[in-house]
């Protein structure tokens, strides 16, 4: 059974913050199919663990589908739009940018991530962020 109480808690917090999740599954993977995937896992592992941190699982489960699995602290398809940066387009910038670059872009830009947070969700301190 479900650590959460009612099956509306679930969903509010889905409704709250599920597409967050599923942008910043984008902006790693690149696949709608395979952030599709990786949100839906990480609502699962939260619904099975609820003191989970969200984005956290998010980027495991995510990097496990791109093949990168992640050996870090336990976390407490369609394309992106096109828009121009310097002449290319920002999907193509961003998939050229390492998983672990984009992890932390999408983690600071998209989920509005602190750095402090954003370090407890990598497994780095501050100043590597």
């Amino acid at each position: 059974m479900s650590p959460f109480s009612e099956r509306e808690e679930f969903e509010t917090l889905f409704d709250r913050h599920g597409s967050d999740v599923f942008n910043f599954c984008l902006r790693v993977a690149g696949s709608r199919e395979t952030a599709a995937s990786a949100t839906k896992a990480a609502f699962l592992a939260l619904c099975r663990e609820p003191e989970l941190n969200l984005l956290a699982v998010a980027r495991r489960e995510t990097a496990e589908l791109i093949g990168e699995p992640r050996d870090d602290p336990d976390p407490g398809g369609s394309r992106l739009p096109v828009h121009e940066a310097n002449g290319l387009p920002v999907q193509e910038a961003n998939r050229r940018l390492a998983v672990h670059h984009r992890e932390a872009l999408a983690l600071r830009e998209l989920a509005g991530c602190a750095y402090e947070e954003l370090g407890r969700i990598v497994g780095a301190d501050r100043e590597a962020v």
